[in-house]
């Protein structure tokens, strides 16, 4: 009986890796939300981040697929698109390839701070992205972007304060754990860093969080009136592999 039992858990063991290798990195899940906010006009945005992007497959062209389909009006990229140097042609034709009436904006992950600032400005121009340090952009009447540095490895500016309180201030970092200092400055903010926990036990969570994740895991979080959604990203860091926490593009739609 005890050898039987420990066939079963080695069959156990040998399947749930084989899932976590292959499929479910592979297998997107397309999540849409719905916030109320004083703006004049509705604004629909496509949350990405996590992408480490090493190769343009299937889970990439589904992205890419899902967002023409879908006709958001802005893409926000919360880091970590390019954790090797050597895939940034790849990077660059998957980012050429995305498209939203009101741009596509991009904040800087841990990964890419190893890069000089100038060398990333340069780079993200030529594939079709604006990159935000610690800067303010107008999106529309009375909706404003903030998108900081990354906390880990990078210097956030928390005195960014040059923006109406009457406007919508939606704030892209990151590391989720920053929204502690900004959450009563942002009144929506996006993050992404933990990949959901990348792989989670039943009734246990995750085995390990990231430095930056503070107890932030994914999806919907509330401080006063403010909120924040963390993605699970896209991507795999370190380890190839995901279980408990696929993939994730989401859309969030923003209305009165």
């Amino acid at each position: 009986m005890k050898k039987q039992s420990i066939l079963a858990f080695v069959a156990l063991l040998f399947l749930v890796l084989v899932y976590s290798i292959f499929i479910e990195p592979q297998w997107l899940e397309v999540t849409n939300y719905s916030v109320r906010a004083e703006v004049s006009f509705p604004l629909k945005i496509a949350h990405i981040t996590d992408l480490h992007l090493k190769k343009n497959g299937r889970l990439e062209q589904r992205v890419l697929m899902e967002i023409r389909n879908q006709k958001p009006d802005v893409i926000f990229v919360t880091g970590d698109s390019i954790d090797d140097p050597r895939a940034r042609p790849v990077v660059k034709s998957f980012f050429n390839s995305l498209k939203a009436p009101l741009g596509v904006w991009v904040v800087r992950g841990n990964w890419e701070n190893w890069n000089p600032l100038s060398e990333e400005r340069a780079f993200w121009s030529e594939a079709g992205a604006q990159l935000l340090v610690n800067q303010v952009k107008k999106l529309k009447k009375d909706i404003n972007i903030i998108g900081y540095d990354d906390e880990m490895s990078g210097k956030p500016n928390r005195q960014i304060t040059s923006v109406p309180t009457k406007d919508l201030r939606l704030c892209l970092f990151h590391s989720p754990a920053f929204f502690d200092h900004v959450y009563d400055y942002c009144d929506l903010s996006f993050s992404g860093h933990t990949h959901g926990g990348h792989f989670r036990l039943p009734f246990w969570g995750p085995l390990w969080l990231p430095p930056g994740s503070g107890k932030y895991l994914w999806g919907w979080y509330r401080r006063e009136s403010s909120q924040m959604y963390v993605s699970r990203g896209l991507g795999n860091s370190i380890l190839p592999l995901r279980f408990l926490a696929r993939p994730e593009l989401s859309f969030i739609f923003v209305s009165r």
